[in-house]
């Protein structure tokens, strides 16, 4: 049974979802808000391996950490390339995702108030700038591959 944990919304956890769904993988997505995750962290801390989400799980095994779960997911169902430059081209993308997330963060988390104040600037500037720079250097990806993969 594979199992995919994490927080009620949609952020790190979307490129292991993505992987699992287009690989056809029935898997179990169980999802906690902010308490429930604070809860298990005070009560149960090695649950979870970082005491942060997502983790996957699969028959016994925990993994912890977006980029590894995704890498892993990619590897055990053959969607990481057929050889060393088509992965790490693979592995550009989950490691964009990281630069793209700390663009994205303060969008859908705050975590001050200057954040907070400043939330609809960041909002502006992600979607106006950020997002069409990355989706575009997607897209171009796809369409050098001749639209079959990026």
């Amino acid at each position: 049974m594979v199992t995919l944990h994490y927080l009620h919304l949609n952020a790190k956890s979307n490129v292991p979802k993505a992987i699992l769904n287009y690989a056809k993988v029935d898997f179990k997505l169980i999802t906690y808000s902010f308490d429930e995750l604070n809860l298990i962290k005070k009560n149960d801390p090695t649950k979870f391996e970082y005491q942060q989400l997502p983790v996957l799980e699969i028959d016994g095994f925990k993994l912890s950490q977006a980029k590894s779960i995704s890498m892993y997911l990619s590897k055990k169902y053959n969607l990481y390339g057929d050889n060393d430059k088509e992965g790490a081209l693979i592995q550009s993308i989950f490691d964009s995702y990281e630069d793209f997330w700390v663009k994205f963060r303060n969008v859908v988390f705050p975590l001050n108030k200057y954040e907070e104040e400043n939330k609809e600037n960041f909002k502006k500037q992600f979607f106006e700038i950020e997002a069409e720079k990355y989706l575009k250097i997607y897209e171009r990806r796809l369409v050098n591959n001749g639209k079959k993969h990026m």
